[in-house]
């Protein structure tokens, strides 16, 4: 069989779920091809890049002949189902458009999402959590599954969530929403857990906490969802947030569209969803009962140097004290010491390279170990069992 993986990127998150559907793929013995599409901001028109069947969707449909499509949307304006006739299609995050019960949707599961954030706040110990919108007219649906699963999560847990933004204002319009944060900030409770629907806009509720000078994360602690290192690593502090099953989404849908190329008859069904792979924990959620901001820097710059190759000493300098005292007040603050903390970030890193297939001496590399031999003895060491025994477990299927 051939399938066609339509994508408005081959990099980043579509990357990712890009994975899930090959490695689907070649269980099921189908023959994917991989293109890549942008639409016209003029007119709901869509031109394929680098295609050798053609910039349009008719031609490189009558070039490939494929059995069944995969389309990649992540909130573009979807390519519309009855462009693709008969030929078996799903959709993965197709944004806002309600493509109608009769079309295979594949979409992020709220409630997992937020029950990752919820459980990475609560740690903080607050009782007082809050949650903020996408921009949009009207909010979103995605961000108001997140919310409202927030807010009925926490207060399970016996905690407050009464204090939600919601702006009114084209999604790329974040400075309406800046503006709004910085009257709605000082209004809430302080200490206060804030999840934020997705990275830009916990971005820019960091950016809105530095502006009028509220304490992160001791006043607000702040997560939000996607993991988008160049956002992320970026911050200041550097943003928790929800990494999403994007590997996962593909199988999902890839595994979908299997059924529905065997059997043409069958009923679609209800949307399925994909899941969260946890929260990659960084310095807006890292809330130190101590306060020692001597501590919170060591962690930040661990968190962004770790895998280019940072070593203890680096660390003592950040800090700007003793190798002595920095040991005495990283491990009285964090219950480890510096070089476990640099460690824990490169395997954190190395385990995530690992599931999604990067291989060994790659991993090692990206992850500043200096040597295969280094890498493997570490993993050993802290994860309890070889490097080649744990990928087999644990890469994504």
């Amino acid at each position: 069989m051939t399938v066609l993986f339509l994508s408005i990127s081959t990099i980043g998150p579509s990357l990712s779920r890009a994975r899930g559907v090959r490695l689907h793929a070649e269980r099921a013995n189908w023959k994917l091809q991989t293109l890549e599409f942008c639409q016209k901001s003029t007119a709901p028109t869509y031109r394929f890049v680098r295609s050798p069947g053609g910039s349009d969707l008719a031609s490189v449909l009558d070039f490939w002949k494929p059995d069944g499509c995969i389309v990649d949307c992540d909130a573009i304006i979807p390519i519309p189902p009855a462009w693709f006739g008969a030929i078996p299609v799903v959709y993965i995050d197709p944004g806002r458009a309600d493509l109608g019960p009769s079309v295979p949707v594949v979409r992020s599961d709220g409630q997992a999402i937020a029950r990752a954030a919820a459980r990475e706040l609560l740690l903080s110990g607050f009782r007082e959590f809050a949650f903020v919108d996408m921009p949009g007219r009207p909010t979103p649906d995605w961000s108001r599954r997140r919310g409202d699963a927030f807010r009925g999560l926490v207060e399970d847990s016996g905690a407050q969530c009464a204090h939600r933004l919601s702006v009114a204002a084209s999604a790329k319009n974040i400075a309406a929403l800046r503006d709004a944060l910085l009257d709605w900030l000082p209004t809430l409770p302080r200490p206060c857990g804030v999840f934020a629907a997705n990275d830009i806009v916990g971005e820019t509720v960091l950016a809105a906490c530095g502006k009028l000078g509220l304490r992160v994360p001791d006043e607000m602690a702040v997560v939000a969802v996607d993991n988008l290192e160049i956002i992320c690593e970026n911050t200041q502090p550097t943003l928790s947030s929800v990494e999403l099953d994007l590997v996962g989404a593909g199988a999902v849908a890839a595994a979908w569209l299997d059924e529905r190329m065997r059997k043409p008859s069958s009923p679609v069904g209800a949307t399925r969803l994909y899941g969260a792979a946890g929260v990659v924990r960084r310095g807006s959620t890292l809330f130190l009962r101590n306060g020692d901001r001597r501590v919170l820097r060591a962690v930040e710059y661990i968190r962004r140097h770790a895998c280019d190759g940072a070593i203890p000493a680096d660390v003592f300098r950040e800090m700007g004290i003793s190798r002595a005292m920095a040991n005495r007040v990283f491990r009285r603050a964090t219950g480890h010491t510096i070089l476990d903390e640099i460690l824990a970030v490169r395997l954190d890193r190395a385990k995530g390279l690992l599931a999604r297939g990067t291989g060994i001496a790659a991993v090692s590399d990206q992850c500043g170990f200096g040597s295969l031999a280094n890498f493997r003895l570490a993993f050993r060491r802290r994860v309890g069992t070889p490097v080649g025994a744990w990928t087999r477990t644990n890469r994504a299927t």
